[in-house]
């Protein structure tokens, strides 16, 4: 098949030699990778995430070279909007799931479709008695014959279960039917932050915006933290914002649980957030993973850019492990000193999403003067260059 350009915005429609329609659309109109969607293919400026949604895609390859060989899911990759995709049909397991079984969802009221992964569809719904707006994720019994799935979709609910958070997407129940699982969710009204800093005209926010909304992710991971539980996926299209601008962390496809004894080796999430660890293959109990993501949520949403930017693959790790980036000299050196806390390539002295809760920047809602800020000699040769 011929590789399909990526662009930055807008809708291709494409025809593959099969005579199938290859349509791109906007992230909002799918669920993200760990959301089991099609392959997400991201631009490394912050434009908007792109999605092929036809044919059904089991992977995506750059350059014919498949970047997860064998994965039902392909990550956000940080090349520029010239790269090229090959796109791989297979079968879309989450067909059988639109047969909604009414008998089993008798309290509710099911509308339209909200959106479609590979796996699953998600249903907007009312509940009858109080009218309440929900989400309903509805998995079909076949597709949770593969084990791996079955195995993450029971791990998201039971993970699911044991948060209550305001800045976090809550869960309602589960219902077993016989054809389908279903999982009633909050209906989170909004959109993604990926989307409103692509709606700016600046494509940034100011630091004032920045830290009202980082301030809430962190309280999120700080509390999934203190449960033992790490998200292991945190970007910006698993930062939902609803009407009034409340942060809703959702997705936690990836999610699990872990033990401060016991450090495991993990490889998930998208490349443009993986920490140092994970790329060097190195054991960790998964906190400092999610503190490091969220540094590159909050780089991208002061700057309106990735910190790590390359060519290729090896040239965004290699930047990544040795922790090399350059931020923009109008920064507040508060604001750079929390970023150079976070995106720390040692997981062991990163800063902790506890403690950014207490860091002068959060503390003072973004607004320090920068000429209020510690003096120059408090701050890494990085940032000697680049926060004047």
């Amino acid at each position: 098949m011929r590789p399909s350009t990526i662009t930055r915005k807008g809708t291709i429609r494409k025809r593959a030699p099969e005579k199938k329609i290859i349509i791109v659309h906007n992230l909002d109109d799918s669920y993200s990778l760990s959301d089991h969607s099609a392959g997400l293919l991201h631009d490394e400026i912050a434009m908007p995430n792109l999605v092929c949604s036809s044919p059904r895609l089991e992977n995506v390859s750059f350059n014919s070279k498949a970047y997860i060989p064998k994965a039902p899911l392909s990550p956000s990759l940080p090349f520029g909007p010239k790269a090229k995709a090959r796109i791989i049909p297979c079968k879309d397991l989450s067909d059988t799931a639109h047969n909604v079984e009414m008998d089993v969802l008798d309290n509710y009221n099911v509308w339209s479709d909200i959106g479609k992964g590979s796996y699953a569809v998600v249903k907007l719904a009312t509940h009858k008695q109080t009218m309440m707006k929900c989400a309903i994720k509805i998995y079909s019994k076949k597709s949770l014959e593969n084990p791996t799935l079955k195995k993450n979709v029971m791990r998201e609910i039971k993970i699911l279960k044991k948060i209550d958070h305001n800045n976090i997407v809550k869960f309602y129940e589960e219902i077993s039917g016989v054809n389908n699982l279903y999982i009633v969710m909050e209906y989170v009204k909004g959109i993604s932050l990926n989307n409103h800093l692509v709606a700016k005209s600046t494509k940034k926010l100011t630091e004032t915006e920045t830290c009202d909304i980082f301030k809430q992710v962190a309280e999120a991971l700080a509390y999934c933290h203190e449960k033992n539980i790490t998200h292991r996926d945190i970007k910006m299209e698993n930062v939902q914002l609803d009407l009034n601008f409340n942060v809703k962390l959702i997705d936690f496809g990836f999610a699990t649980c872990f033990s401060n004894d016991k450090k495991t080796l993990i490889f998930c999430g998208s490349p443009t957030y993986m920490a140092p660890e994970i790329i060097n293959h190195q054991a960790s109990s998964g906190p400092p993973v999610d503190v490091w993501a969220a540094g590159i949520l909050l780089f991208v949403l002061v700057t309106g850019d990735f910190p790590f930017k390359g060519n290729t693959e090896k040239r965004v790790f290699d930047k990544v492990k040795k922790g090399s980036y350059k931020v923009p000299d109008d920064l507040s050196r508060p604001c750079c000193d929390l970023i150079r806390s976070i995106l720390d390539p040692n997981p062991i002295t990163r800063i902790t999403a506890k403690d950014i809760l207490i860091h002068p920047w959060i503390l003072n809602g973004g607004n320090i003067d920068l000429h209020s800020s510690p003096s120059k000699g408090d701050y890494i040769d990085v940032f000697d260059e680049d926060c004047n």
